[in-house]
């Protein structure tokens, strides 16, 4: 008889604790930490292994399971004494585990898989086998390798060596869950019969990461991060495939040649991640990982790995000069432009030969905000379509808008000169990305130059002197050396504000551009024992506050929302007659405790009377301040209003339920603070009713970390 899975034994355990007592599917799903739909499915599950040993599990509506009161007895003794306990040899697999396993199996073995065969592997009827394997062969030919029936009852792969390769990456990789994930391999849910199958094995992993990194160092290539993730995926199906004795024998006929230098470096590839290979299958497989790597997006225009066929100056020329007609412009002229094309439709060319295509995550906002670009781009993919075969679909379309798009700017732009802020680009897609991104921090930031555009896979061996400011669009898994920011591909207006709270410059310079410069200083002239230190130091000295945490919007030096609003300085349900009654009641806690000066609070007072202006209103949230005062220590405290107050304003009434009083050291954290506040305002109309609903201190901080928490996402 099959085993239970551990969650069902778990619910067994909660069921029997008080037998007599029903447990409803949402009560188990929060003992477990588990989802409802979690619950019903393992409920379902278990239910069937009771039921081989006679014991009834019984449902009453909106009460809840328990189990039958005559098989109580005989239900303790499973729960209590053991049997049927899972271990690690035997579960009850869940459905999605089940049409994995056969998903591996049909992977890894060239001989036909009978149902009665698989049915008995996975313990199931063969009822459940069969719906099992038809979510697995959904799977399969979604990803170019269907399911074929054999003459004698069982079941195979119409797929080439090379097809099977490519879908044995693809199903590691999408366990992975990104860059981060491979960083991490032991961590990715794998399925215990998956691994078992040697498909995932985190050494090998770790292996093959180390293997294409050399590779791609030796031969001054780069690929990005989701290629790399890609490749080393492919590598990890190599090595296995060789191992057990299966050769690429056809070839996919993607390169014109692979010139001797590179075939060599390949051939030491091969060596390095454990291929087993020698003679002429030696000489396939290189042939082969040859042409996955042309087919790979890269990050710089001057990769010199990518594999050069005579086609893709062709299909390069077509659209160059149809887009060039088209928008009225020379691109020509533009050498960025040719030589990223390039590069890009090299590796188009080999994805077409491949069966492959590679997906464009921004086509949606692409087709948005570039109507008219995207269908100009799409005439100049058909022309090449016309001419070469080549295929026009979307996805490919939105990547030559990029490329397309950011040459335009520059070409009516011309060159931007007097850049004083340095700033790095790590950016995990490829090079069109990366240049349309570029180009719109520089029409945006004219003071802002891009001294390097990295992947995340090289952002951490980068030297950072000179530096001021690192720009992501990915999340990065560890710390850098310089301030972070958070930024999206198609550069929103959000993203220009985090970043002009950074750039903002005071009399004397930029505050965080300050320390940065001063820190190089430092180390270009003292032996730095503690870079940690030295920094919170510099700081510290400064008046700039506290230390570095990865992922604010605005990083050292300035503390996030979540960082400022504390449970002692927040009340909720306050009365207050008047504007200057609710601030006086945020302020004293403030006053009281000497974290806010006499001066500052009066400062407020004075510049609402003066001027009629009550803080910054994003009503009926009003975030009042004054000058920054170096002996505030920073903090913001908050008062909810169990009535609205009212307030004039340009001639209206305004009315006001939320005071936020800002209590700051300094114009740069005032206007850190102020563009967290204005982003999650802009990106979340949730975020206001939920600090007036908040029956606690607690529940508002709660409501403010979870919002800045989802606006740095």
């Amino acid at each position: 008889m099959r085993q239970m899975s551990a969650r069902s034994w778990d619910i067994l355990q909660c069921l029997m604790k008080d037998p007599f007592t029903a447990m409803t599917a949402q009560q188990l799903a929060r003992k477990l930490g588990v989802s409802e739909r979690t619950v019903r499915y393992e409920i379902a599950a278990l239910s069937d292994w009771l039921g081989e040993r006679g014991i009834t599990l019984e449902r009453v509506p909106r009460k809840g399971f328990f189990v039958a009161s005559r098989d109580v007895a005989r239900a303790a003794e499973i729960a209590f004494e053991g049997e049927g306990a899972p271990d690690a040899e035997s579960v009850y697999l869940s459905a999605e585990q089940r049409a994995n396993a056969i998903v591996a199996a049909l992977l890894d073995e060239t001989c036909p898989k009978t149902m009665a065969g698989m049915a008995e592997a996975l313990g199931v009827s063969r009822a459940t086998a069969a719906r099992d394997l038809k979510r697995a062969g959904e799977w399969l030919a979604s990803h170019g390798a269907p399911l074929a029936a054999t003459p004698h009852g069982g079941w195979s792969l119409e797929a080439s060596e090379y097809r099977r390769r490519q879908v044995m990456a693809e199903f590691v990789r999408e366990g992975l869950g990104g860059y981060a994930g491979l960083l991490a391999a032991s961590a990715a849910d794998y399925d215990e019969e998956i691994r078992k199958k040697g498909f995932v094995c985190e050494e090998q992993l770790e292996r093959m990461a180390t293997a294409l990194d050399r590779y791609l160092d030796e031969t001054n290539d780069d690929l990005t991060d989701a290629a790399f993730i890609e490749m080393t995926c492919y590598l990890n199906a190599v090595r296995h495939r060789t191992c057990w004795g299966h050769y690429v024998s056809e070839l996919p006929g993607v390169l014109d040649e692979v010139p001797t230098d590179e075939r060599r470096a390949l051939e030491a590839l091969l060596a390095a991640i454990g291929a087993e290979a020698e003679g002429e299958s030696l000489s396939r497989e290189v042939e082969a990982l040859a042409a996955m790597l042309a087919a790979s997006p890269r990050m710089r225009a001057d990769s010199s790995g990518v594999i050069r066929t005579g086609t893709a100056e062709s299909i390069l020329n077509t659209l160059l000069s149809v887009a060039s007609e088209e928008t009225g412009c020379d691109l020509y002229l533009d050498t960025e432009l040719v030589d990223g094309l390039r590069v890009h439709v090299r590796a188009l060319l080999a994805r077409e030969r491949l069966g492959l295509q590679a997906k464009c995550e921004l086509l949606p906002d692409i087709r948005k905000r570039f109507p008219e670009l995207f269908e100009t781009c799409a005439r100049a993919m058909l022309a090449a379509q016309g001419e070469y075969g080549l295929s026009a679909i979307d996805d490919e379309v939105a990547f030559v808008v990029l490329y397309v798009g950011a040459a335009l700017e520059r070409l009516r732009q011309g060159p931007t000169i007097d850049r004083s802020v340095r700033a790095v680009l790590v950016c995990g897609a490829g090079i069109g990305t990366v240049a349309f991104l570029s180009r719109s921090l520089a029409k945006e930031f004219s003071h802002l130059e891009i001294v390097a555009k990295l992947s995340t896979r090289d952002c951490y061996a980068f030297d950072y002197s000179g530096v001021d400011v690192v720009l992501t669009t990915v999340e990065l898994p560890q710390a850098l050396p310089r301030p972070v920011i958070r930024v999206t591909p198609m550069l929103t207006r959000v993203d220009v504000r985090r970043i002009e709270a950074f750039l903002h410059s005071p009399a004397n310079g930029d505050e965080g551009v300050f320390v940065s410069r001063l820190l190089d200083v430092v180390r270009a002239n003292c032996d730095v024992r503690d870079e940690e230190a030295l920094e919170r130091g510099v700081r510290e000295l400064l008046g700039m506050g506290g230390g570095e945490e990865r992922g604010k919007l605005v990083l050292p030096g300035f503390l996030g929302l979540d960082e400022l609003v504390s449970e002692e300085f927040v009340e909720v349900g306050v009365v207050a007659e008047t504007w200057e009654d609710a601030v006086a009641r945020a302020s004293r806690p403030l006053l009281d405790v000497g974290w806010m000066t006499e001066d500052y609070y009066r400062g407020i007072l004075d510049f609402a009377k003066r001027y009629e202006q009550f803080g910054v209103i994003l009503a009926p949230l009003c975030a009042p301040h004054t000058e920054p005062d170096e002996r505030n220590r920073p903090a913001i405290s908050v008062v909810t209003l169990a009535e609205p107050v009212r307030v004039r304003m340009g001639g209206e009434d305004v009315p006001l339920s939320v005071v936020m009083v800002l209590c700051l050291q300094t114009p740069v954290a005032h206007s850190a603070a102020l563009d967290e506040l204005f982003s999650i305002v802009d990106e979340y109309p949730g975020f206001i009713p939920a600090l007036e609903a908040a029956a606690s201190p607690a529940a508002l901080v709660s409501a403010v970390s979870e919002y800045c928490r989802r606006v740095r996402a």
